[in-house]
C-alpha cells in the first residue's frame, strides 16, 4: 500500500510539473507570437489650413499606439481669391503676365515694378482658376519670397531657377507635378515644403546651397535624378517608403550629409548617388536594397561603416557595380554590421 501510494504522489508530481511546462510554454509562445492589430486611422487634433494635425491607431490587443501627422487642409479659395474656411485674402501681387490655356491660366512674371520683392500668386484670375506656373515663369528674377496658392497643380521646368535672392516658398499643398530644374541654383533657399502627392523633377533643388531640411512624404512615389545635388549645407533628409529607388546623382556633392537611413522597401542606388558626400560617415540598409550603382558611394572619405539588416551571406549576394566603394580614405577600417557578423570591404569576416 505505501509503495502504491509513493507511485501516486510520483505520478501527480510528474502530471503537474508537466502541466505547469505547458502553461509556462503557452505563456512564452503567445507573448512572443503577439504582433499588434491596430485599428483605423483617427483624428485626434484637427489640422487646419497651415498647420497639420495627428492622427493615431491603437493595438486592438493592448494599449500600444502609433501616431502620425495629419496632413494640412491648405486654403479653398473662391473667386475673389479668399479662403471659404478661414478668410485669409491673398494680397495679389501686380505686374504679373497671365496666359490662357484652355480652362486655366498659367503665371509668369510680367511687367513686375523694380521694387517688387515678395510674390503672392491668386488662385483665380478674371474668374478663372490660376492652375500653374509658366515655364521659365520667374526664372533669374531678384525676388526674396513667393507664394504659391493651395489649388495651384503645376510648377513649370526652371519656374524660379537662379532666383538666388529666394530665401522662402510657401509651397501650394495640391501641387501634383513640379518641373525639372524648377528651384535650380536658389542658393538661398533654406526650407520648403515639398507636397504629399507631387512627382519631383530632374535636379528640382540642385545647387541649392543653403537648403538644410527636407521631408519627402510617404506619399511621393515619383522623384528624378540629381534631387538635391550640390545642395552643400544639406544636413537631414527623410525619404518616404514609396521610393523604391535612389536615383542618379540625388545626393551627388551633398558635402554636410552625415549618416542616411534607408527606408525598408529601397531595391537600388543608382549610380552617382552620393558621390562626393565626403562628411557621410554611416549608412543604414535594408534587407530589400538589391543594387548599388557604379561610383554610388565614390569619394565618400568619411564613411566607416555599413548597418546592414540581413545576414553576411544577403551582403554579399546584393549587385554592386564598378567602384560603387571607391576612393575612400585608404587608412580608415570599412566594416559592414550584418546581422550574424561584421565584414570589410572585401567581404571578409572581421571580429572586434
Amino acid at each position: 500500500m505505501k509503495k502504491k501510494r509513493i507511485i501516486l504522489i510520483s505520478v501527480v508530481a510528474v502530471a503537474l510539473v508537466v502541466c505547469l511546462a505547458l502553461a509556462i510554454t503557452f505563456i512564452v509562445l503567445n507573448v512572443g507570437a503577439h504582433r499588434h492589430r491596430f485599428g483605423d486611422w483617427e483624428i485626434i487634433k484637427q489640422p487646419t489650413c497651415l498647420e497639420y494635425g495627428i492622427e493615431r491607431r491603437t493595438c486592438k490587443n493592448c494599449e500600444v499606439y502609433e501616431d502620425r501627422p495629419a496632413a494640412r487642409l491648405g486654403h479653398d479659395f473662391s473667386e475673389q481669391n479668399v479662403c471659404k474656411r478661414c478668410q485669409y485674402e491673398i494680397p495679389v501681387t501686380e505686374g504679373l503676365y497671365y496666359t490662357l490655356s484652355e480652362e486655366s491660366y498659367a503665371v509668369s512674371v510680367g511687367t513686375l515694378a523694380g521694387d517688387v520683392k515678395e510674390i503672392y500668386i491668386p488662385r483665380y484670375h478674371e474668374g478663372k482658376p490660376v492652375g500653374s506656373i509658366a515655364m521659365n515663369g520667374f526664372s533669374g528674377r531678384a525676388i526674396t519670397a513667393v507664394h504659391i496658392p493651395d489649388g495651384l497643380k503645376e510648377i513649370g521646368n526652371l519656374a524660379f531657377s537662379e532666383c538666388e535672392e529666394l530665401t522662402e516658398c510657401s509651397m501650394s499643398i495640391t501641387a501634383t507635378k513640379i518641373g525639372n530644374l524648377a528651384f535650380n541654383g536658389c542658393s538661398s533657399l533654406k526650407t520648403i515644403e515639398i507636397p504629399p502627392y507631387a512627382t519631383l523633377g530632374d535636379n528640382l533643388f540642385h545647387d541649392c546651397a543653403a537648403l538644410n531640411n527636407v521631408t519627402i512624404p510617404q506619399t511621393v512615389t515619383q522623384i528624378g535624378w540629381g534631387l538635391f545635388g550640390g545642395c552643400t549645407s544639406l544636413k537631414t533628409v527623410s525619404v518616404g517608403a514609396s521610393i523604391s529607388t535612389i536615383k542618379s546623382s540625388m545626393f551627388e556633392g551633398c558635402t554636410a550629409l552625415t549618416d542616411f537611413t534607408f527606408a525598408d522597401g529601397i531595391t537600388e542606388i543608382e549610380a552617382n548617388a552620393f558621390k562626393d558626400c565626403t562628411a557621410l560617415s554611416g549608412l543604414v540598409v535594408p534587407k530589400s536594397l538589391k543594387k548599388f550603382g557604379a561610383a554610388c558611394l565614390q569619394s565618400c572619405t568619411s564613411l566607416d561603416k555599413i548597418t546592414y539588416a540581413g545576414t553576411k551571406k544577403e551582403w554579399i549576394a546584393i549587385q554592386k557595380e564598378l567602384d560603387w566603394l571607391a576612393n575612400l580614405d585608404a587608412a580608415k577600417d570599412f566594416h559592414v554590421y550584418c546581422t550574424d557578423g561584421i565584414l570589410n570591404r572585401w567581404n571578409v569576416e572581421i571580429s572586434e
